[in-house]
């Protein structure tokens, strides 16, 4: 018996690579967004400023969403802190001084984040609990 030639393979063409998050810099509007971002609780919109701009941003440059997602993090974080000190409270008083402290932690921190955006550098809030990705 004679080998069987080989098969012929078409060749395989490449798969394009999803479009990317935007290495650009970012512009005037990115930037006050930022900052907007970092300054959403001192303002009273807390959740929600961050939140609206990761959703329109998420697929836009990726300074823009990084902020957004850091400061949502810690905003729903210090919401689970709260609550949890807040049910400390009626159970045993314990809670009220992880109240105050969380208020001025969250004071302080999201000052130093307003300070730092405007500098163009991304602030890592402590105690952040990665909940949104």
């Amino acid at each position: 018996m004679e080998p069987l030639p080989p098969p012929s393979v078409p060749p395989v063409e490449p798969v394009p690579a999803p479009p990317a998050l935007t290495e650009r810099q970012p512009d005037e509007t990115d930037r006050l967004l930022i900052i907007l971002c970092h300054a959403a609780s001192l303002l009273g919109v807390g959740l929600l400023l961050p939140l609206i701009v990761y959703l329109i941003k998420k697929d836009g440059n990726a300074e823009v969403r990084a902020h957004a997602l850091e400061v949502l993090n810690f905003d729903l974080s210090l919401l689970i802190y709260c609550a949890v000190s807040g049910v400390a409270v009626f159970a045993c008083y314990i809670g009220v001084p992880f109240l105050f402290a969380f208020m001025i932690l969250s004071l302080v921190c999201h000052i130093l984040g307003l300070v730092k955006a405007t500098e163009g550098v991304l602030y890592r809030y402590p105690l952040n609990l990665r909940l949104v990705r």
